[in-house]
Protein backbone atom coordinates (compact mmCIF):
# COMPACT_ATOMS: atom_id res chain seq x y z
CA UNK A 1 0.00 0.00 0.00
CA UNK A 2 2.88 2.34 0.75
CA UNK A 3 4.37 1.78 -2.74
CA UNK A 4 1.39 2.49 -4.01
CA UNK A 5 0.80 6.07 -2.28
CA UNK A 6 4.12 6.89 -2.75
CA UNK A 7 4.12 6.80 -6.45
CA UNK A 8 6.76 9.37 -8.24
CA UNK A 9 7.74 10.89 -4.72
CA UNK A 10 11.12 9.27 -5.07
CA UNK A 11 11.55 11.18 -8.83
CA UNK A 12 10.16 13.79 -6.64
CA UNK A 13 13.64 13.93 -4.65
CA UNK A 14 15.72 13.05 -7.03
CA UNK A 15 14.59 16.00 -9.03
CA UNK A 16 14.88 18.46 -5.92
CA UNK A 17 18.63 17.06 -5.13
CA UNK A 18 19.20 17.90 -8.52
CA UNK A 19 18.28 21.28 -8.44
CA UNK A 20 19.47 21.95 -5.07
CA UNK A 21 23.35 20.52 -6.14
CA UNK A 22 23.41 21.41 -9.59
CA UNK A 23 21.50 24.54 -9.67
CA UNK A 24 18.89 26.02 -12.63
CA UNK A 25 20.17 24.75 -16.13
CA UNK A 26 20.61 21.23 -14.74
CA UNK A 27 17.10 21.40 -13.62
CA UNK A 28 15.34 22.56 -16.57
CA UNK A 29 17.47 20.15 -18.93
CA UNK A 30 15.77 17.08 -17.01
CA UNK A 31 12.85 18.84 -17.08
CA UNK A 32 12.43 19.23 -20.73
CA UNK A 33 13.96 15.13 -21.23
CA UNK A 34 10.99 13.87 -18.67
CA UNK A 35 8.19 16.33 -18.64
CA UNK A 36 6.85 16.59 -22.54
CA UNK A 37 4.59 19.78 -21.86
CA UNK A 38 7.59 21.45 -20.86
CA UNK A 39 9.40 20.84 -22.82
CA UNK A 40 6.97 21.73 -25.66
CA UNK A 41 6.78 24.93 -23.73
CA UNK A 42 10.65 25.21 -24.65
CA UNK A 43 10.39 24.41 -28.67
CA UNK A 44 10.40 27.18 -31.26
CA UNK A 45 7.81 26.91 -34.00
CA UNK A 46 9.18 26.56 -37.06
CA UNK A 47 7.65 29.02 -39.68
CA UNK A 48 9.68 28.61 -42.64
CA UNK A 49 12.77 26.82 -44.35
CA UNK A 50 14.26 27.68 -47.37
CA UNK A 51 16.99 25.54 -48.92
CA UNK A 52 18.76 26.20 -52.20
CA UNK A 53 21.78 23.96 -53.55
CA UNK A 54 24.09 25.42 -51.62
CA UNK A 55 22.22 27.07 -48.67
CA UNK A 56 19.45 26.60 -46.12
CA UNK A 57 17.55 29.73 -44.48
CA UNK A 58 15.01 28.78 -41.11
CA UNK A 59 12.72 31.40 -39.76
CA UNK A 60 10.80 30.71 -36.70
CA UNK A 61 8.58 32.20 -33.68
CA UNK A 62 9.70 32.39 -30.02
CA UNK A 63 8.88 29.54 -28.09
CA UNK A 64 5.99 29.55 -26.08
CA UNK A 65 7.69 30.06 -22.82
CA UNK A 66 9.22 33.22 -23.69
CA UNK A 67 5.76 34.42 -23.73
CA UNK A 68 4.44 33.20 -19.85
CA UNK A 69 4.65 35.66 -17.40
CA UNK A 70 5.27 34.80 -14.00
CA UNK A 71 6.36 35.69 -10.10
CA UNK A 72 9.23 33.16 -10.76
CA UNK A 73 9.71 33.60 -14.77
CA UNK A 74 12.23 31.83 -16.91
CA UNK A 75 13.69 34.08 -19.29
CA UNK A 76 14.59 32.69 -23.08
CA UNK A 77 18.24 34.52 -23.42
CA UNK A 78 18.66 33.59 -27.11
CA UNK A 79 18.48 30.74 -29.50
CA UNK A 80 20.90 28.66 -31.01
CA UNK A 81 21.02 26.77 -34.62
CA UNK A 82 23.25 24.58 -35.48
CA UNK A 83 24.67 22.58 -38.87
CA UNK A 84 26.08 19.14 -38.88
CA UNK A 85 28.47 18.19 -40.63
CA UNK A 86 29.80 21.63 -41.82
CA UNK A 87 33.34 22.69 -40.81
CA UNK A 88 33.04 26.65 -40.46
CA UNK A 89 30.55 28.45 -38.69
CA UNK A 90 28.57 25.59 -37.84
CA UNK A 91 26.64 27.62 -34.80
CA UNK A 92 24.23 30.48 -35.08
CA UNK A 93 23.30 32.34 -31.94
CA UNK A 94 19.80 34.93 -32.35
CA UNK A 95 19.10 36.69 -29.10
CA UNK A 96 15.68 36.11 -27.95
CA UNK A 97 14.61 39.97 -27.90
CA UNK A 98 15.24 40.41 -31.91
CA UNK A 99 12.55 40.88 -33.82
CA UNK A 100 13.74 39.17 -36.39
CA UNK A 101 14.65 35.17 -35.95
CA UNK A 102 16.03 33.63 -38.89
CA UNK A 103 19.67 32.13 -39.30
CA UNK A 104 21.02 31.32 -42.86
CA UNK A 105 23.53 28.92 -43.53
CA UNK A 106 25.62 29.54 -46.52
CA UNK A 107 27.98 28.24 -48.23
CA UNK A 108 26.90 24.30 -48.47
CA UNK A 109 27.92 21.14 -50.71
CA UNK A 110 24.96 21.09 -52.95
CA UNK A 111 23.75 17.77 -54.11
CA UNK A 112 23.39 14.07 -51.95
CA UNK A 113 24.66 15.46 -49.13
CA UNK A 114 23.03 15.20 -45.94
CA UNK A 115 23.04 17.99 -42.99
CA UNK A 116 21.28 17.74 -39.66
CA UNK A 117 19.75 21.39 -38.64
CA UNK A 118 18.62 22.10 -34.86
CA UNK A 119 17.30 24.76 -33.22
CA UNK A 120 17.37 25.38 -29.43
CA UNK A 121 16.16 28.00 -27.11
CA UNK A 122 18.93 28.90 -23.90
CA UNK A 123 17.13 29.62 -20.90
Amino acid sequence: ENLIESKGRDFLFLFDLVAHTCGQPATLRVLSYTAPTFAQLCQPSLQNVTMTENSIKLSWKPCPLQHIESSKRLIVQKYVATIFPFSRHHMKTILAQENEHEVEFKDLVGGKREYVVTLSAII
